[in-house]
């Protein structure tokens, strides 16, 4: 898999962005991010409605923060579960993006190997 997501924010709370967008690349779909910001750790669920179902996941990494308003993190991610003709859906690899929090924005990509 070779994803990338444009993402907007829905919602924040204090440490969490709810992010969602559309999702380009290997499965195409609408993206729901949720990032949980802990110091320098940043973790991840995430859920891609992709034709024919679903596909969700977790994953975790360094959070690194640029200049002004700019943030990129890189970690590893595991997908769990899907649903449709994703059910069985299991995977792993990389996670990588960039928040703005001048925009309320974020990228996301993963790179890893998916099985159906």
């Amino acid at each position: 898999m070779n994803d990338t997501a444009y993402l907007h924010l829905v919602a924040s709370n204090a440490s969490t962005l709810v992010e969602e967008g559309r999702s380009y690349g290997t499965l195409p779909g609408r993206a729901r991010v949720r990032l949980t910001i802990l110091g320098t750790t940043i973790k991840a669920r995430f859920t891609v409605y992709v034709s024919g179902g679903s596909i969700s996941g977790a994953g975790h990494g360094v959070l690194h923060i640029g200049r002004g308003s700019q943030a990129s993190f890189g970690g590893v991610l595991a997908i769990t579960r899907g649903t449709g003709r994703y059910a069985h859906a299991r995977g792993s690899g990389g996670l990588y993006g960039t928040l703005d929090r001048s925009s309320d924005g974020a990228v996301v990509q993963t790179l890893g190997h998916l099985s159906y």
